[in-house]
């Protein structure tokens, strides 16, 4: 979204420089309707979580319900830590290295160096 904001100052910027007679437009930009889906799954999300936990504490009492309770957000925070992103490519790849840890290996393995540092 950054990128879009800065591409259409880059491109306003060149736009002084050329005659009137040249119109460039941006077409297919989707930054905004990007913005409202992730700000729509957030709120679903964090709905969804409240809602679980007050149906388990109404269901198991509060007692009882606190470690479950703390365990939702435990699990959401470990599968957000288990998936690899790689923004480059727009992947997602869950409980696999990432992209670049292969790039950088295979790099090693081939070239006889790597950006690791020594031991």
């Amino acid at each position: 979204m950054e990128t879009v904001a800065a591409t259409r100052d880059a491109l306003e910027e060149l736009r002084k420089d050329w005659p009137e007679s040249i119109n460039v437009t941006c077409f297919q930009d989707q930054s905004e309707e990007v913005e409202t889906l992730l700000a729509d799954l957030v709120a679903n999300v964090i709905a969804a979580v409240l809602l679980v936990m007050i149906v388990i504490v109404a269901a198991l009492g509060l007692r009882w319900a606190t470690p479950v309770d703390l365990a939702i957000p435990g699990a959401f925070l470990v599968g957000a830590t288990g998936a690899n992103l790689n923004f480059f490519t727009r992947e997602i790849v869950f409980g696999a290295p990432s992209t670049q840890y292969w790039t950088e290996l295979s790099s090693a393995i081939v070239g006889g160096g790597s950006s690791w540092p020594r031991c």
